[in-house]
């Protein structure tokens, strides 16, 4: 029995040793299990605080500014300082990126190890993702009728970055460098164009009805209400206030401005040189019940000019557009000759609905 005292006795020492052991991986076990918990945490609401911002942003895009203004504004009101350089309106085309930041989240037991804290991130991008029709989605000019050809091109140089389409004949003048050009009864052409690509046999394609009747609705819902024929004219249009009209509009000032868009049961005419409509960052809606004229030459365009029921004749020469062409049908001397349309993905925010509004996270 004495000699197993000794042999306890003698392991004193040991258990010491293995006790501190332990000891230590206790304490990295701990570490591993709180502060692995904090970091999860922290990147959990940071995640949050980051899709809210990016879809806060995305809703109000093309608008860049604004854009950046609500991703911020979202993040301070979740407790998130996001830096504006961690704000990327400009990401890819309809889309936004936020990043946010916590640089100083503390450690509690990884101080053994000399780690006192550490920087956590979360990063989301939204778009919006359009619900419009393919009418105002997929062409930079449409043509709806079925009666009534399109014709397009008959001297100088034009530029169509975007698809041609009409659920009649097309018929190409010469001159025409067009991305994609698409009929439902066959294409001509008297010239010689350069067309990425071609379908002379393309599908009837309609402006959805019940989108045509809640767009109606909506613009009847406009702030700014006028009964009669309207004439605006001075240094330009603001329509930071939409604007309803029942009745004929001319517009005869030099710009139109503002996040908005006008319509009218009757007839539009925009007339005057060197015009400025709409903006890159903020691109206008112009729509009318019956017919669309355009009487500018050297005009620069940032809308989408909308007509279901009636005719677009943009008269004119050296027009420039950023948006889309969307008509029942178009004036025979319309798209003649030296203009450029391109057609994006910020076109629509002029659009009151809730179409091409509503964002979703793709990252």
């Amino acid at each position: 029995m004495r000699w197993l005292k000794r042999l306890f006795k003698e392991e004193d020492g040991a258990v010491v040793v293995i006790v501190a052991l332990a000891l230590v991986v206790l304490l990295g076990c701990m570490a591993l299990v709180v502060d692995a918990g904090v970091m999860y945490v922290n990147k959990a609401h940071l995640q949050n605080v980051a899709d809210a911002a990016a879809l806060a942003g995305a809703q109000a895009l093309p608008d860049k500014n604004e854009a950046e203004e609500k991703a911020i504004a979202y993040g301070s009101f979740n407790g998130v300082d996001i830096n504006p350089d961690d704000v990327n309106e400009n990401y890819a085309d309809g889309q936004i990126e936020v990043i946010c930041r916590r640089i100083d989240v503390p450690y509690f037991f990884a101080r053994v190890w000399g780690f006192d804290k550490a920087e956590v991130t979360a990063r989301a991008v939204a778009k919006k993702d359009s619900s419009l029709p393919s009418a105002f989605t997929d062409y930079a000019i449409f043509s709806e009728s079925g009666d009534i050809p399109l014709y397009v091109g008959k001297a100088g140089q034009s530029i169509c970055n975007g698809v041609i389409h009409t659920n009649n004949t097309l018929h190409l003048g010469k001159h025409l460098n067009v991305t994609r050009v698409e009929a439902c009864s066959g294409i001509t052409e008297t010239g010689s164009n350069t067309i990425g690509s071609r379908d002379a046999a393309s599908p009837y394609i309609p402006i959805p009805t019940d989108f045509k009747d809640e767009l109606l609705a909506q613009v009847t819902a406009a702030p700014k209400k006028y009964i009669g024929d309207q004439t605006f004219g001075g240094n330009g249009l603001d329509l930071s206030e939409s604007i309803y009209v029942q009745g004929n509009v001319k517009i005869t000032g030099n710009n139109i401005t503002g996040k908005g868009f006008i319509y009218a049961t009757g007839d539009i005419e925009i007339s005057g040189n060197n015009t400025q409509i709409g903006s890159a960052d903020i691109p206008v809606f112009i729509y009318s019940e019956k017919n669309i004229t355009i009487e500018k030459n050297n005009v620069n365009m940032y809308c989408i000019i909308y007509a279901p029921n009636g005719i677009i004749d943009v008269q004119k020469n050296n027009w420039n557009l950023h948006g889309r062409l969307i008509g029942k049908s178009f004036a025979d001397a319309c798209l003649k000759n030296n203009f450029t349309i391109t057609a994006g993905s910020g076109d629509f925010s002029g659009v009151p609905l809730g179409y091409g509004r509503t964002t979703v996270l793709i990252e």
